[in-house]
């Protein structure tokens, strides 16, 4: 990843980005001990390099792709925490683009995980973020 961050802030150039991720992402995938260790190694590194060279959309659809992926462990709870994390670098996009009723339906989604999981919301969505963005609507 050592290569992909310098592509990201040293030297900017998203194509080289691109390139690295394509050569690493099999590899990564088949040595990860489990989904979460491939989402924490691959996928958010590399959802967090795209938004930094303002690639929004790249983004979001590789957040999107972990989220899907997650969707097979929906009784464990790790899984669903790593869902909510997701989510949560969704709306960070998603405020960014002013889409304030995708950021609302994701606070949504993310109430109705954490119910289902009986953990706080607040861990995830603050009472800030939540009046900010009823605010927006």
């Amino acid at each position: 990843m050592a290569q992909g961050w310098y592509y990201t802030y040293v030297e900017p150039n998203y194509q080289k980005i691109c390139e690295y991720i394509n050569q690493e992402y099999q590899y990564v995938e088949e040595t990860s001990a489990t989904l979460l260790e491939f989402i924490d190694k691959m996928l958010i590194p590399y959802a967090n390099m795209t938004y930094e060279l303002g690639k929004d959309d790249e983004a979001i659809l590789i957040l999107n792709d972990g989220i899907h992926r997650l969707e097979t462990y929906e009784e464990y709870i790790p899984y669903i925490r790593e869902t909510i994390a997701l989510y949560s670098y969704l709306i960070d996009i998603y405020i960014g683009k002013k889409d304030f009723m995708q950021c609302q339906n994701i606070i949504n989604i993310i109430d109705d995980l954490c119910n289902k999981i009986h953990i706080d919301t607040s861990l995830f969505i603050t009472n800030e973020l939540r009046n900010y963005i009823q605010a927006m609507l």
